[in-house]
C-alpha cells in the first residue's frame, strides 16, 4: 500500500487531528505499542501490521477519518486476536504477512469469536494462495498494497456498510466456480483453485 502523498509527504494533518480532536489512550498493562483513538461516532478498527512505520502512519490516517471512532494497533496476529476479544471491532485490517501465527488463522478465529467483525486483508503479492486463504476466513475484503489511501477508504466504507470489496487486481484473479454469473450469491474463487493437482504441478 502506498502510504502516500497525503499521509507522509509534507505536513501530516492526521497528527494534528489526533492530538487535538481524538486524544490517544494507551491500553493498560500492554507490552505492545497499542493506542486507541476515541471519538463518539463511527466504527472501530483493529489494524495489524508488523512494519511499525506503515502501521503507525496508517493508524494516524485512519484516526483522522470522520467515519472512524477508534483505532487499535497490533504488531502481529496474536495481538490482533487479543484486541478483538478485549474490545469488539467493526473492522479488522490484517496484513497477510504477519509474523508468528498466520493472519488467516487469526482472522478465522476472530470471525468465530466475533462474528460481527468484518475482515479486510492487505496483500502485497496478490497471489492466488493468499486470496484463497483470505476467502476461506470469510473475509469481506482483500486490498492490494498498491492501492491509494482513497481506495482503501472506499474499501473500508463499503465493508463497514455490509458490502464486499476486492482491489481490481484481486478481482481479476477471481471467478465464480461452476460458471455462475457475476452477482450470484456464490462466493468467487481463484482460477488456481479450479485446477486439478496435476495441472497445478
Amino acid at each position: 500500500m502506498r502510504v502516500s502523498d497525503t499521509a507522509i509527504a509534507g505536513d501530516f494533518p492526521a497528527r494534528r487531528c489526533v492530538s487535538t480532536v481524538l486524544p490517544a489512550r494507551r491500553l493498560p498493562a500492554d507490552p505492545v505499542h497499542v493506542e486507541i483513538r476515541v471519538s463518539d461516532r463511527g466504527y472501530g478498527v483493529i489494524l495489524a501490521d508488523s512494519q511499525v512505520f506503515v502501521r503507525e502512519a496508517l493508524a494516524l490516517w485512519l484516526a483522522s477519518l470522520s467515519e472512524v471512532a477508534w483505532v487499535a494497533e497490533a504488531r502481529d496476529a496474536d495481538d490482533a486476536l487479543r484486541l478483538a476479544l478485549a474490545r469488539p471491532p467493526q473492522l479488522v485490517l490484517l496484513d497477510v504477512d504477519l509474523p508468528g501465527r498466520s493472519a488467516f488463522d487469526a482472522g478465522e478465529t476472530i470471525r468465530q469469536r466475533r462474528p460481527e467483525a468484518r475482515l479486510v486483508f492487505l496483500t502485497g503479492t496478490c497471489c492466488d494462495r493468499d486470496i484463497e486463504c483470505a476467502q476461506r476466513t470469510g473475509a469481506a475484503g482483500i486490498v492490494a498494497r498498491s492501492e491509494s489511501l482513497d481506495a482503501l477508504r472506499a474499501a473500508l466504507g463499503a465493508v463497514a456498510g455490509g458490502a464486499t470489496y476486492h482491489s481490481p487486481e484481486i478481482a481479476a484473479r477471481l471467478v465464480l466456480s461452476g460458471g455462475a454469473p457475476r452477482g450470484a450469491s456464490e462466493r468467487p474463487t481463484t482460477r488456481r483453485s479450479l485446477l486439478t493437482p496435476r495441472e497445478v504441478e
